[in-house]
């Protein structure tokens, strides 16, 4: 069996005869995870934003967290699969509440986690 890089596609396994094994697909049943920290810039605080992210991130099946900071903006950690943390993502950036204005929104990398820190997303009220 070898392996050959696709550029960005994963790793095929392929034999001598060019056969795609289906014991290297990998488990449809696995549920890998990303977590990312953001911080969201403009008018975002005094306009419902932490209480909308929660309500969106509890729709998307996400679990975090999320605070108002002295400075001014938003921060917050974000847990689930990638489909839904990208629509997050997207959300951060471009949606927010209906109140707010999003002048630019800075994201974390996005870690692979095997198991989500948390069941649940809130809002912390401390300051940091």
């Amino acid at each position: 069996v070898s392996t050959q890089s696709t550029g960005s596609e994963k790793n095929l396994h392929l034999d001598q005869n060019n056969f795609l094994h289906p014991f290297f697909f990998p488990d449809p049943f696995c549920k890998m995870y990303v977590r990312l920290s953001f911080e969201v810039y403009g008018k975002v605080q005094g306009v419902f934003f932490r209480a909308c992210t929660v309500e969106k991130a509890k729709e998307l099946g996400i679990v975090g967290w999320v605070r108002n900071t002295a400075k001014g903006t938003v921060q917050g950690e974000i847990e689930g699969q990638s489909a839904p943390i990208a629509e997050m993502k997207h959300w951060l950036s471009h949606v927010g509440s209906p109140q707010s204005h999003i002048t630019s929104c800075e994201f974390g990398p996005e870690i692979s986690i095997e198991h989500l820190s948390s069941n649940s997303f809130e809002v912390h009220k401390k300051f940091k």
